[in-house]
Formats: structure tokens, C-alpha cells, sequence
């Protein structure tokens, strides 16, 4: 099957260049070609970094590049093997290995799988909270402690620098949510000053005014103590204004920074210091290290410029898959051992699903921007098009940058045609489309086939 228009511009772009590809549009098939072009132009697959998120999925990726590298390059296959084709836990272990010393880890260190760190931690984070003073459990307690420690150890990196900057980094976020709901506010208490109503609801509108000019702390304490009067009134929009503001007020009560906040900012910061710190030296003394640990003492690693001056010797460009599903310290290591013009990315935010293992699309959405190139896929060669234009209608009111897709076909198209009329479409995938669409409607038609 020929490649279309778009995956051909980003197969051939002469730099770096980030791929927004929605699901059946061909993505990984983009890959491989990519990865085919880069050869072409002189890199061996010993020059070449490809990652993806999962173990099945890399070893997917290097089947395929193995089956067409084969056609066009038969005498590089053999290298093939030994090329850094993995996961980008893969490339942070590659890291840590091959420089220990700067990575701070043992040099026979053995990675746990997530089932085997969370038991671990299970055993070993309350003999380290038994070791805390008391004076930190006179401010924080035990319950709150744990959950708090378990959540800051799942990232120590983005932990560290979050302690690092201290409470008046707090400060500014939480004056900055603060702002937004005071903004909103402004909207209701505009209503508000252009109106009149009678008895309780007059006199709590004119107070709330009053408390608006003396500030915000006065305003947000008044509004967050309001009480309504019951029952229906001629001036009721005045009353649900009002309402709207006491509702405001009480969200963003709990964002003020008091002394007690930053009491026990201090205590959590000290006990993850103490927590960290023996959990590393257990971590050491056993030889292990789980997913977090790798991106950190990786991107440590990183840190000395011998050893990223190694690595961009050695390694010429990164195809890397599911960007939309890296975390911001994956993000960071990609940034240390290329630049974007040695990056081909492929990602769809649409398909972001793995934010409670730190995923953030917000990566993907800079790397976009830092791209000297970007192309959109959006030939869907999966699903037909009724399914693609539900796709669209959802995603286009809510995700900025959202590309619309484009059918392929439509489900009839497989019974209407002759063999070989469309490459993308066979009969097992016509019936499909067609049992899509009687037993669950146009909606729901889902083909199994097409590239990918």
C-alpha cells in the first residue's frame, strides 16, 4: 500500500518533525518507513533510537523495521538486533548501566517490575516512617503522611524540585487559581451592582459589594459565611448570584496559604528528605531500582556532560511512539540526548489514558511546538465514516489543536467493489462495518482491519 500524502511528508521531512496520528491512521507503518528513510540517508540502526511504551509494542516495531529493512538493506539486518529498539525505561536502564558512577546507581542493579516495587515499598515504607521525630507527627498525621509520601515518591524528581522551591512557589500557584475564581466572581457581582432586590437578599448584595472593596480576604470570608434565606422570590437571579459567589468563595477558601500550611510544608519536606533518603539507601544496598528510579538516576547521569557528550556521538536520531503517553522527566531525558532536530515523535492526544502512571500530554503539546516540523495524519484507514464523524463532533469542542479525521471508506464500500479496487478494505473488514452498523447503529461500526 502506498503511503499518502501526509505520511509521506512526515516519512521524507528533512529534520526533526512531531506526527499527530489518530487511531487507524497508519502511524506505525509512518514509522517504519521513517525509520527506512533515515537509513537511506546514511545512519546505521546502531545510529538510530526507536521507542514505544510497551515491551509488546517495541517488539512489534522492530519485527516490522527487521521484515522491510530485510527488502531494501539485507546486510544491516544483523546490526538490527543489537539497535536500541525498546521502551524508554529500556533506554533510561541502557543509561544507568553504562554509566553507574554518574548515575549513582550499583553497576549490577536489577530493575522491579511495578508489581515487585509496589510491595517492596509496601514492606519498607513504614520502617522508615517509624524512623521519623515526633515532631513531625505533632503536625502531619500518620494516615495523611503515608498516602502524602506514597503520592511525592512516585515522582522524587518533580518532589524535589517542588521542596526546593519552597512555600512561596505554592504561594503564586494557589494566588493564581485564586485569581481565576475571583474573576469569575467579578462577572456575578457586576450583575449584582446593576440590580435591586428587597429585605435579606438587599441587604447581603449590599454587603457583598461593601466586602469587594475592602479586598479580597474580606470578600472571600464574607461570601464563604453568607446564608441564604429559603423559598422562591421575585428577585431570584439576585439570589442565585448570590449563591454562585458563596459557592466560589468556599472553593477557594482552601487555597489560602496560612502559617499551618506552611508548618506543615515544612514537616512533609523534612519527613520526605529522612523517607527518600533511607528508601535510596535500601534501594542500594539490595541492588534495585523501580520505573521512577531509572528516569531519575538516568537523567542524572545525563547531568555530566562527558556522559551526554557520549551519547550524541553515538546516537544520530529518536523515532519515538505514544509520545502523548510520556511523563515530563521522559520528556526531559529525550530533550538531554537529542535535539528536536534529531526527533521524529509520533502521538494523538486523544489517546492519552495513562495520567495515573504520571503520563502528561502537556509533553507532547510543547514538543509540537518546539518541532521543525509537523504534520497531522488523519486518513483513517479503521473505522468508516460515521464512526469518524462521531470522533470529530467529541473532540472538537474541547481539545485545542484537535486534527478532524477523514473515513477511508464507509462500510458499504467492501461489498460494493471488486477485489483489489481498495487496498485498505477486505471482506472480513466490509462484514465487520456492516455488523457495526446493524447491531449497534452507524456510530458504533468498527472495522479490525486497515494500516496501522
Amino acid at each position: 500500500m502506498k503511503l499518502t500524502p501526509e505520511q509521506a511528508r512526515a516519512v521524507r521531512a528533512p529534520s526533526g518533525v512531531a506526527v499527530v496520528a489518530g487511531a487507524g491512521t497508519g502511524k506505525t507503518r509512518t514509522l517504519v518507513h521513517r525509520y527506512l528513510e533515515l537509513v537511506e540517508r546514511g545512519h546505521t540502526p546502531l545510529q538510530l533510537v526507536a521507542v514505544t511504551f510497551t515491551e509488546a509494542a517495541a517488539a512489534e516495531l522492530r519485527a516490522r523495521i527487521r521484515k522491510a529493512l530485510a527488502g531494501v538493506r539485507a546486510e544491516l539486518v544483523p546490526e538490527l538486533e543489537a539497535a536500541p529498539i525498546g521502551t524508554l525505561h529500556a533506554l533510561a536502564a541502557r543509561v544507568c548501566r553504562e554509566h553507574p558512577r554518574a548515575a549513582g546507581v550499583p553497576a549490577d542493579f536489577r530493575v522491579q517490575s511495578d508489581v515487585e516495587a509496589a510491595l517492596w515499598l509496601s514492606e519498607h515504607l513504614p520502617r522508615a516512617l517509624a524512623e521519623l521525630p515526633l515532631e513531625v507527627f505533632e503536625v502531619l498525621p500518620a494516615s495523611f503522611l503515608r498516602g502524602a509520601l506514597e503520592l511525592l515518591l512516585a515522582d522524587p524528581l518533580a518532589a524535589r524540585e517542588a521542596f526546593e522551591r519552597g512555600p512561596e512557589a505554592m504561594r503564586s500557584a494557589l494566588d493564581g487559581v485564586v485569581e481565576d475564581f475571583l474573576e469569575e466572581a467579578r462577572q456575578h457581582l457586576a450583575y449584582l451592582r446593576g440590580s435591586e432586590a428587597s429585605g435579606k437578599l438587599e441587604e447581603l448584595r449590599g454587603l457583598l459589594l461593601a466586602a469587594w472593596e475592602d479586598g479580597r480576604d474580606t470578600f472571600l470570608a464574607l461570601a464563604s459565611a453568607i446564608r441564604l434565606p429559603g423559598g422562591k422570590t421575585r428577585h431570584q437571579e439576585v439570589k442565585e448570584r448570590i449563591k454562585a459567589l458563596r459557592m466560589l468563595a468556599n472553593d477557594a477558601a482552601p487555597l489560602r496559604l496560612t502559617p499551618e500550611h506552611e508548618r506543615a510544608w515544612a514537616a512533609l519536606r523534612e519527613a520526605y528528605r529522612r523517607v527518600y533518603g533511607r528508601l535510596e539507601d535500601e534501594r542500594r544496598a539490595e541492588r534495585v531500582l523501580d520505573f521512577a528510579g531509572l528516569e531519575v538516576h538516568a537523567l542524572k547521569a545525563l547531568g555530566d556532560p562527558a556522559v551526554r557528550a557520549y551519547y550524541r556521538a553515538r546516537w544520530r536520531h529518536a523515532l519515538v511512539d505514544e509520545h502523548q503517553d510520556t511523563n515530563p522527566v521522559q520528556g526531559r531525558l529525550l530533550a538531554a540526548l537529542f535535539e528536536p532536530e534529531e526527533l521524529t515523535l509520533v502521538g494523538d492526544p486523544k489517546q492519552s489514558i495513562y495520567g495515573f502512571r504520571r503520563a502528561d500530554p502537556r509533553v507532547f503539546a510543547r514538543a509540537l511546538e518546539e518541532a521543525p516540523e509537523r504534520v497531522a495524519l488523519t486518513r483513517s484507514f479503521r473505522a468508516h465514516r460515521g464512526l469518524v464523524a462521531a470522533v470529530n463532533r467529541v473532540f472538537e469542542g474541547f481539545l485545542e489543536g484537535h486534527a478532524p479525521l477523514v473515513s477511508h471508506r464507509d462500510p458499504l464500500r467492501g461489498f460494493l467493489q471488486g477485489p483489489g479496487e481498495d487496498p485498505g478494505v477486505g471482506p472480513a473488514e466490509a462484514v465487520d462495518g456492516l455488523l457495526g452498523v446493524a447491531d449497534q447503529g452507524e456510530l458504533f461500526g468498527l472495522e479490525q482491519g486497515g494500516e496501522e
